[in-house]
């Protein structure tokens, strides 16, 4: 018997009430040490650690955050249990204190996804299952969308010009500097996603490209995250020998411009569930992703329900966790032959 899906004004009414929750916790509780460009955190190791939990990781299907280039705004998407609906969530730096989580101005209301900035921070692009005119009902797949700085301030959505949206999926989830984007698509037919890129020529975005063999190899390939120089790439595979359903795996750009064999991030990041969504900070010095390892329940020792509660509805309770870790692990991943100057 299939389960009967919960109606999704319903959905954003709980998100917004549990973020105005999350809100005042964090006004009441947090507001002391969310200062500096990761909230006040310790500035984690090798091996990957939950990122700001009780503030943004709180068990909820935190994914894809992203941190402008000027280290005033974050940006990350919450989800219900069945990725059913998904909102972006906006968090403001100002005189150097970060705000406490909102949802974002212009999402809410339809299924949005994989938010990445511009290298300068001007735009925003984004994957949305949104109308492309008002006389429209929302679309069944993922099309990428545009929205600009307005000062302080985001504007409308703008539905991408061009050649990369089709009737199928498009989830974008990163850029380069040099404006190429790379994205995850089921080009070759719904459930078989595969990894591609768009480029930007003479300002117009092409027709997506798949990458080779060395990334694709038809294991739910996806969430690429490309280094600002093109030199390597991150992304999530389920293929054979990880550590669990999909691990995290980089590429590195070879001297005659193709992608070399992808290279598992190892235990210090994987686990023997999912991990995915990988994102680098502006200055290329951290990696976060998402992660749905979950905590031993044999280790439990409450006494109250008040403590079994706060058990279930926190980080690692099987839903999707932020983490991160130095993006040293990467480097140290890079075959000797390609090793940069």
């Amino acid at each position: 018997m299939s389960e009967k899906k919960v109606p999704f004004m319903v959905i954003v009414l709980l998100l917004n009430l549990l973020l105005l929750i999350v809100c005042t916790s964090s006004t009441n509780e947090h507001s002391p040490n969310l200062e500096g460009p990761y909230l006040g955190q310790d500035l984690p190791g090798i091996t990957s650690e939950i990122f700001a939990p009780g503030i943004i990781s709180l068990g909820f299907h935190e994914n894809g955050i992203i941190f402008s280039p000027d280290g005033k705004e974050i940006f990350y998407s919450m989800s219900d249990s069945q990725y059913s609906s998904k909102t972006f969530v906006q968090m403001k730096r100002k005189n150097g204190v970060w705000m406490p989580p909102e949802i974002a101005p212009f999402s809410g209301r339809y299924y949005d996804h994989s938010a990445f900035f511009s290298p300068d921070g001007n735009t925003l692009f984004f994957s949305s299952k949104r109308p492309v005119s008002n006389n429209e009902s929302p679309k069944d797949d993922l099309d990428v969308w545009t929205i600009k700085k307005k000062g302080e301030t985001w504007g409308e959505p703008v539905h991408l010009d061009g050649e990369l949206n089709t009737e199928h999926n498009e989830q974008i989830t990163s850029m380069a500097a040099s404006g190429n984007i790379y994205l995850r698509t089921d080009y070759e037919g719904r459930g078989k996603w595969a990894i591609y890129v768009s480029r930007l020529v003479n300002g117009t975005y092409t027709a997506a490209e798949k990458l080779g063999p060395a990334v694709n190899q038809g294991y739910n390939e996806g969430n690429p995250c490309v280094s600002p120089d093109e030199q390597f790439l991150l992304f999530k595979s389920g293929r054979p020998g990880g550590y669990g359903d999909t691990d995290l795996y980089v590429s590195f750009k070879q001297n005659d411009g193709s992608w070399g064999d992808a290279i598992n991030l190892g235990e210090e990041v994987n686990s023997p569930e999912n991990e995915l969504e990988p994102r680098l900070t502006p200055d290329g010095k951290y990696l976060f992703f998402t992660s749905f390892r979950k905590y031993d329940p044999s280790m439990f020792r409450g006494k109250s329900y008040t403590q079994l509660m706060e058990l279930y509805t926190s980080p690692q309770n099987g839903y999707g966790t932020l983490y991160w870790t130095n993006a040293k692990i990467i480097e140290d991943l890079r075959p000797k032959e390609l090793e940069l100057p």
